[in-house]
């Protein structure tokens, strides 16, 4: 049941929503001999998602800040994770603050993220 919520979903924020491409930095196993240290690998993963605000309530100045936006994703083959950049619609570069999973029971159908220019 909840498969075909997340298919649904995903249909719908493809439809209404805009293209959201994501930098993971992970650390690769290889030691790179040149800089002393392993190397970096990037992993790129796109999604679509619709941008809101937080509520006046909600921005506390510390965790939640005045132009924080709050994304609605579709669940994607990459789980986002703090740190991620995202570049939303070709514009706009944000650094993922936090990542909340969307789950019903056990099953993930989506995430909403914090993000922060």
């Amino acid at each position: 049941m909840y498969k075909a919520i997340s298919k649904l979903q995903s249909k719908m924020l493809k439809k209404f929503g805009v293209e959201v491409t994501f930098t993971q930095y992970t650390e690769t196993a290889e030691y790179d001999p040149l800089v002393g240290e392993p190397s970096e690998a990037d992993l790129i993963y796109t999604g679509h998602g619709v941008k809101g605000k937080y509520s006046l309530s909600e921005i506390d100045g510390t965790v939640i800040k005045s132009g924080d936006v709050k994304l609605t994703l579709e669940l994607t083959d990459t789980k986002p994770l703090i740190g991620d950049k995202a570049t939303v619609n070709g514009t706009g570069d944000f650094r993922v603050m936090n990542v909340i999973e969307v789950a019903p029971a056990e099953d993930v159908i989506g995430y909403e993220l914090q993000l922060r220019a």
